[in-house]
């Protein structure tokens, strides 16, 4: 899991992103830290209760423009969570 005083390096890295894109990856965040990895490697996460507030996979795939696009995405989240 993250510690408590890396999670703000974590958070830094959403400075990239827009901010309908920041509120996703933040549920994310939450996720991993509640969760683990494998939850959010999984598209499936999407489809929870957390995520339905941004219109749900779809929505949130497209938000990102393409699943290529959101994959990229949790791959850069993954890598700012084991570079901190």
């Amino acid at each position: 899991g993250i510690e408590a005083e890396n999670l703000a390096e974590v958070y830094g890295f959403l400075e990239n992103y827009s901010q309908s894109h920041k509120k996703i990856l933040e549920v994310l965040i939450d996720k991993y830290i509640r969760d683990g990895l494998k939850e959010i490697e999984e598209m499936r996460v999407l489809q929870l209760k957390e995520f339905q507030s941004f219109g749900g996979p779809t929505k949130i795939v497209e938000e990102f423009g393409g699943k290529a696009a959101y994959e990229k995405a949790v791959e850069e989240l993954k890598e700012a969570i084991f570079s901190v």
